[in-house]
C-alpha cells in the first residue's frame, strides 16, 4: 500500500491539524495481496489502519528518533492551540465498511471530536446520513459502526448535527439493534 500521510491545514482553520486519509492503494507493501484480497482478514485491516494512524501521529518518525531541530514537530497532538482530527474525506475515499470501521476504532476519541469544527461536523453528518440512506438499498454497511461510535461518545458531532442524525435514524425503519444504538446517541 503506498501511503501519503501528512498534515492538512485548511485555509479557514490555520491552527487546526488534520490526519489526512490514507491516500494510496494496495500494492503489497503492507499486505500480501498477490493472491487477491479474499484472504485478508478484518483483523489484518484493523492492524494496518492502526499502524498508519500511529505513523501519522508520530510524523512518520521511527520509534526513539530524536528531533533534527528544536522546532521540529515529533507528533500530532491536541493542544490549547489546535486539534488533530481524522479528515472526514477518509470516510468518503474508502467505500469499504471494514476500512471505515477500522478508522473509527483505531482513532483516538479526540481525533473524532468533530464538534470543535462546524465544517467537519457537517461533513461527517452528511456521511453518516448517506450511510443511513443506503442501509435499505444494501449499502451503508458502516452505519452500525458509526452509530456505535456516536452512541459511546467516541464520534462527536456538534449538537445540532448529532440530534439530526439521531432523529433521522429513529425515523428510519432500522433493525432493533440499530434503533437501540440510535436511541443511545446523547440527546
Amino acid at each position: 500500500m503506498e501511503i501519503k500521510l501528512g498534515v492538512l491545514r485548511p485555509r479557514d482553520h490555520p491552527k487546526s491539524q488534520c490526519l489526512c486519509g490514507f491516500q494510496g492503494f494496495f500494492r503489497g507493501d503492507y499486505l500480501d495481496t498477490s493472491d487477491g484480497t479474499a484472504n485478508v482478514s478484518q483483523a489484518t485491516v484493523f492492524t494496518v489502519v492502526s499502524n498508519l494512524l500511529c505513523v501519522a501521529r508520530s510524523n512518520n518518525r521511527e520509534l526513539g528518533a530524536r528531533p533534527g531541530s528544536p522546532g521540529e514537530v515529533l507528533s500530532l497532538a491536541q493542544s490549547v492551540y489546535g486539534h488533530v482530527l481524522v479528515d472526514p474525506i477518509t470516510f468518503l475515499n474508502y467505500n469499504d465498511a471494514i476500512l471505515k470501521a477500522s478508522v473509527l476504532r483505531a482513532a483516538k476519541p479526540s481525533e473524532l471530536m468533530y464538534e470543535v469544527d462546524e465544517i467537519y461536523s457537517s461533513q461527517v453528518t452528511e456521511i453518516v446520513l448517506a450511510e443511513l440512506g443506503g442501509w435499505h438499498a444494501g449499502s451503508g454497511d458502516a452505519l452500525p459502526e458509526m452509530l456505535l461510535a456516536m452512541a459511546t461518545g467516541k464520534l462527536r458531532l456538534r449538537e445540532i448535527d448529532r440530534l439530526h442524525v439521531r432523529d433521522m435514524a429513529l425515523r428510519s425503519s432500522l433493525p432493533p439493534l440499530l434503533q437501540s444504538l440510535a436511541r443511545s446517541i446523547p440527546s
